[in-house]
């Protein structure tokens, strides 16, 4: 499907259907570095803008929803699985190799933004983080009109959170109605993502403290994206002491996916081996938390051989 000419490589197409194009994308996909030529560049921008693949209200993916036999439409699955979706994603990985084309493919990302199709749309928002190398202000004005559709489900992809991993704490007054909206909205995914970063902001740098607050007291999904943040927090030194006390009332809450959430810190075996080990080890051996799911407890403590396991006992 491809030839060397010179220093660049192309693709020749043969027809616009669907397998094809798929093939094509696939193949720059897992070759961003290549020299593709102009041609081979266009003829992808085309097909992010003009193929009719996926058409409205059709999805490449269903998916049993839990253990019923009822499909429903997989938006996240199908973003991989239709051309324009494709397309996007190989603009993202060319552009992560060649973040100089940002330019020349700006109206197209605009484009994919503004998608009538959800699956597209969140597909598209991979495009923000090469962006985000060339032009932060303008990654994070595409990344808030991909995000701010009627249509939730593009709160939930799966590029969402990796993008509020870069800009969380540099923008907190343009993220606070997103992550506002995020945590309030009816798909669990979102719902945890957007409580999971407030939380974050909230107790690292004290923003997004009325949303982070919220979630506190919230839903299970809330609670339990609250009781990740914090446990990740407990990771650093500085704002262990902040974080602390908040991952032990986690320990008491009634849930059980959230005391587990929260129960997960003994995974890290430096725990143990801290100040704070042998008094936090005791508060969850103490708690519903540990009488429901010890696992995370006791499996650290088996690394602990001889005089170091009697210390923590």
């Amino acid at each position: 499907f491809f030839f060397k000419q010179k220093t660049a490589y192309e693709i020749y197409q043969c027809d616009w259907s669907s397998d094809v194009c798929s093939s094509d994308l696939w193949l720059v996909k897992n070759r961003p570095d290549e020299q593709w030529s102009d041609e081979t560049h266009e003829r992808i921008l085309s097909y992010a803008k003009s193929h009719e693949d996926p058409r409205v209200g059709e999805f490449a993916v269903k998916s049993a929803r839990g253990n019923s036999t009822e499909y429903v439409e997989d938006v996240h699955s199908s973003a991989s699985n239709c051309v324009r979706g494709s397309a996007a994603e190989a603009l993202t990985q060319i552009l992560f190799a060649k973040p100089e084309l940002c330019d020349c493919f700006f109206d197209t990302i605009q484009f994919l933004a503004q998608d009538t199709h959800v699956a597209v749309r969140v597909a598209a928002t991979s495009l923000c983080l090469p962006f985000y190398n060339f032009d932060r202000n303008l990654a994070l004005e595409l990344f808030l009109q991909m995000l701010t559709h009627s249509d939730d489900r593009t709160l939930a992809g799966p590029h969402v959170s990796n993008m509020l991993k870069y800009i969380w704490d540099k923008y907190p007054e343009r993220l606070q109605p997103l992550l506002t909206k995020m945590v309030q909205c009816t798909i669990d995914n979102a719902v945890e993502t957007g409580s999971y970063w407030a939380t974050i902001g909230w107790f690292a740098k004290g923003f997004y403290s009325e949303t982070a607050q919220t979630c506190l007291d919230g839903t299970t999904y809330q609670r339990k994206a609250v009781a990740r943040a914090v446990r990740h927090l407990c990771l650093d030194e500085e704002l262990r002491p902040n974080c602390l006390p908040q991952l032990v009332t986690f320990f008491q809450d009634p849930e059980e996916a959230v005391s587990n959430e929260a129960a997960r810190i003994f995974y890290d075996s430096f725990m143990f081996q801290s100040q704070i080990g042998p008094e936090l080890a005791l508060q969850f051996a103490n708690s519903p938390a540990f009488d429901r799911n010890p696992s995370s407890f006791v499996h650290q403590l088996e690394s602990f051989d001889g005089e170091d396991r009697k210390s923590v006992v």
